[in-house]
């Protein structure tokens, strides 16, 4: 699979019956969606979020890049 284009948007909603996590290109094109209902080991109580920006490499042309966390 492949992205095109460089704006990403990973959205994961947190219920209580359920946890979504979805992945979408910016154009709207949704990359991968996974919805986990097994709600016997859905956390009831507020978690910590870990995430790593640089999974694959860090960017080497030096510009900043943009993080929104909302």
């Amino acid at each position: 699979m492949s992205i095109e284009g460089t704006n990403t948007t990973y959205r994961i909603e947190w219920k209580p019956e359920n946890a979504r996590f979805t992945s979408m290109q910016a154009n709207g094109k949704v990359i991968a969606d996974y919805n986990y209902t097994n709600v016997s080991v859905i956390s009831q109580k507020p978690e910590s979020v870990i995430m790593n920006l640089w999974l694959i490499a860090p960017p080497f042309d030096g510009k900043d890049i943009e993080l929104i966390i909302q």
